[in-house]
C-alpha cells in the first residue's frame, strides 16, 4: 500500500490514479475490460462482412418454366434464402409483419405467357423499408436478378429474328451505365460500421471516466488534498490525475486500429500515423470536456450523465449512419461542435480516400481547438475543488 507522502509531485498524483484503478472495479471495468468486449463483439457480429440468407418468402402461382426458372436465379443469389412455406400473400404479410421473413417475392399466374407475348410480366416484391439494410439488400438482388433474365429473353428473342449476340444484346440493353465503386467496392459492413461503432464507444468510455475520476473528488471531498498533492497548482493536478487514464485509452485505441488495419485488413490508403495521433487528440478533447462539465456541474452524477448523452449525441451528428449533407442546416453547424465528427471525417480521407497529410494536419489542428476549452474553465475548476460546500455531493 502507498501512504499519502508517495502522492506528492506529479509522480505521486500518477501513482495515486493507478492505485485508484487498482482497488475500483467500476474503473476497470470502464477503461479495459468494456472496451475490449466491444472489440471482440463487434468483430464478431460483423464477420460476415455482407448481410447473406436473408430469408424471402416466394410465392410462384404460374408454376411454369419460365416461373420455376425466375425461382431458380433467386435461390442462387447468396443474399437471399428462399422460403417456399407460404401459398399466399395474406400469410407471407403476415409473416413479414412478424420479422420471421424479410421480403417476399410474388409470381403471378400468367407470367410465363405475358412474357412469351413479348409483354411485361409483372413480379410482385413486397419488403420492409423501416429494416433499412435488409430491405435494400433484397431490392437490389431481386431487380439484378429480374433485370438479367428479362435482358436474356429479349436476348433469345431478337436472336431468333436473324440478329446477331452483340445486336440482340445492345437492343436489350440500349444504356449500359459504367458504374465504378470508388471505395468499399465490396460493400463491407465491417470496413464501414465497426471503423465507427469503435472510436465511437471509446469516446464515450472517455468521457464517463474523466467525469468519474473528476467528480469523485467532490463527492468524496477530497477537492483540497488531491491539490494540496499538486502544491495547490490545478494545471499539475490535472495533469498527473489524466495521464494515466489517457496512456490507458491511448493502449486501447491502439489496438482497436491494430485489429481494424493489421487482422480486418481495412483499407489504409493515407496515412496511419495521422490516424493514430487524431486518436489521442480526440481522447484528450473529450477528457477536456468531461473537465469542463464537472467544473461547472460541481456534481459527479449530473457531469457524467450530461457525458453520457454528448457521447451518444456525436454518433447521432456524425454521419455516419445519416449524411450530414441531408441534415438541417441547424444539425449540419452542431456536427462541428463533437470532436469524433472530425475524428471520423480524418479517418475516411486518411483510410478510404488517401488524401493528403496536409489535409489530414488541418482536422488534427480543429482537435486541438477541443484541448483548448479546459483551460478556460481551470479557474473554476480550483475554486470548486477548493471550497467544501460541493463535497459529499452524488
Amino acid at each position: 500500500m502507498l501512504n499519502k507522502e508517495q502522492y506528492q509531485g506529479m509522480k505521486g498524483l500518477m501513482l495515486r490514479e493507478w492505485n485508484e484503478i487498482l482497488k475500483t472495479r467500476t474503473l476497470r471495468m470502464c477503461l479495459v475490460y468494456f472496451p475490449i468486449l466491444a472489440l471482440i463483439f463487434f468483430t464478431w457480429f460483423f464477420k460476415a462482412q455482407q448481410p447473406d440468407n436473408l430469408p424471402v418468402a416466394v410465392i410462384d402461382t404460374d408454376n411454369s418454366s419460365t416461373s420455376s426458372k425466375l425461382v431458380k436465379m433467386l435461390d442462387a443469389v447468396p443474399e437471399l434464402k428462399l422460403v417456399r412455406s407460404y401459398t399466399d400473400l395474406k400469410s407471407a404479410e403476415t409473416g413479414l409483419k412478424e420479422g420471421t421473413i424479410y421480403g417476399v417475392v410474388a409470381i403471378p399466374e400468367g407470367f410465363e405467357k405475358s412474357v412469351m407475348k413479348g409483354q411485361q410480366g409483372d413480379v410482385v416484391l413486397l419488403y420492409n423499408n423501416e429494416l433499412l439494410i435488409p430491405a435494400g439488400t433484397i431490392s437490389k438482388a431481386v431487380n439484378k436478378v429480374t433485370m438479367t433474365m428479362g435482358a436474356g429473353i429479349s436476348i433469345k428473342r431478337n436472336m431468333m429474328k436473324g440478329d446477331s449476340y452483340e445486336t440482340a444484346l445492345k437492343k436489350a440493353q440500349p444504356i449500359v451505365i459504367d458504374s465504378q465503386v470508388m471505395f468499399n467496392s465490396t460493400v463491407n459492413y465491417l470496413y464501414f460500421l465497426v471503423s465507427g461503432i469503435l472510436p465511437a464507444i471509446l469516446q464515450i468510455f472517455v468521457l464517463m471516466v474523466g467525469g468519474y475520476v473528476l467528480g469523485r473528488e467532490l463527492r468524496q471531498g477530497t477537492g483540497k488534498e488531491w491539490l494540496a498533492y499538486a502544491n495547490n497548482n490545478i494545471i499539475k493536478a490535472v495533469i498527473g490525475k489524466m495521464a494515466p487514464y489517457v496512456a490507458i485509452f491511448t493502449l486501447v485505441g491502439v489496438t482497436y486500429n491494430s485489429v481494424l488495419y493489421d487482422y480486418l485488413n481495412v483499407p489504409m490508403n493515407g496515412s496511419r500515423w495521422i490516424i493514430e495521433i487524431g486518436q489521442i487528440l480526440m481522447i484528450l478533447a473529450y477528457f477536456g470536456i468531461s473537465f469542463t462539465l464537472v467544473a461547472w456541474s460541481r456534481n459527479m452524477r449530473f457531469s457524467i450523465s450530461i457525458s453520457a448523452i454528448f457521447g451518444a449525441l456525436a454518433f447521432s451528428f456524425s454521419g455516419l449512419t445519416f449524411p450530414v449533407s441531408g441534415m438541417p442546416d441547424l444539425a449540419q453547424s452542431l456536427t462541428h461542435m463533437f470532436p469524433f465528427t472530425h475524428y471520423l471525417e480524418l479517418f475516411l480521407n486518411q483510410a478510404f480516400y488517401g488524401a493528403s497529410v496536409l489535409s489530414g494536419l488541418a482536422r488534427l489542428a480543429i482537435m486541438c481547438g477541443f484541448i483548448i476549452l479546459p483551460l478556460l474553465s481551470i479557474k473554476r475548476m480550483k475554486e470548486v475543488m477548493s471550497d467544501s460546500k460541493f463535497y459529499g455531493r452524488l
